[in-house]
């Protein structure tokens, strides 16, 4: 019996432990990069999708990142820093900040002396499971406070012999759409029909870190539709009300025969 009461809970967690595709601008796009200087760290503002109005807890991401350089390096360390922000003022122009209210700052390591091919894009998602399972995972949710005008921002360093600095030669990827499709989960939420964009360092010098806004006046676009920074971000799911109400049913149950036969 109480075999069948931990197999029973087991379920519950299992389901969950899921992950949820709660933004997703990378499925049937196609992949870019910005090519002038500076953009070691890019933006993006955006309302997530498949999820109530908040909070939402985000567990994971996929991301995609250029490298630029024409010939195959080694670094001893490349650092990306990932920034999400409660806020965004969705502004395309101006000295304001274009997030605010910053949530948690994920950092995420290559392993030391990594070796970059030369003009490769790299992206880190689950290839067993695509668009299930994210290959990155935070080591704490990053929960929001809402679902809708949200902010999140990706900065690059590279340790090239001189420490841990902005490099451009790594950059963010971009994604768009020939056909002006809308993205698969969630949508762009900065700038004008169908050119939403994203933001880049272009106006101020190379952040030290990814806890500093980027500004309205780093908005950007290709002049193309539906584009943004190349990510998926995922939460954690829970079952339905219905598989809760059938599991505890089962458990409930189960308990009530262990008590009958504990009688007889």
């Amino acid at each position: 019996m109480n075999r069948l009461l931990i197999v029973a809970t087991a379920v519950v967690m299992a389901a969950a432990s899921q992950a949820d595709l709660v933004l997703d601008n990378m499925t049937n796009a196609t992949f870019t990069g910005t090519g002038s200087t500076p953009r070691a760290m890019l933006g993006q503002a955006f309302s997530l999708g498949n999820v109530a109005a908040g909070p939402v807890s985000l567990v994971g991401m996929d991301f995609s990142f250029n490298h630029f350089a024409t010939a195959n390096t080694t670094y001893a360390a490349v650092q990306f820093q990932i920034s999400f922000w409660n806020n965004a003022a969705n502004t395309t122009s101006g000295t304001a900040a274009a997030f605010t209210n910053r949530v948690s700052t994920v950092t995420l390591n290559l392993a030391a002396n990594t070796t970059l091919n030369a003009s490769t894009r790299y992206t880190f998602q689950d290839l067993v499971a695509p668009g299930t399972v994210p290959n990155v995972t935070f080591a704490a949710p990053v929960t929001m406070a809402s679902a809708s005008n949200l902010g999140v921002q990706i900065l690059i360093l590279a340790d090239s012999g001189n420490g841990l600095v902005a490099n451009d030669l790594l950059t963010p990827a971009l994604v768009h759409s020939h056909t002006g499709g809308a993205w698969a989960v969630g949508n762009n939420t900065a700038g004008t029909s169908p050119n939403f964009g994203y933001y880049r360092n272009a106006s101020q010098a190379s952040p030290a870190n990814a806890n500093t806004s980027l500004l309205g006046s780093d908005f950007r676009t290709l002049g193309l539709p539906t584009q943004g920074v190349a990510m998926r971000l995922y939460t954690e799911s829970v079952p339905e009300p219905g598989t809760m109400t059938v599991l505890g049913l089962g458990v409930a149950g189960l308990l009530a025969r262990r008590r009958k036969n504990k009688k007889s």
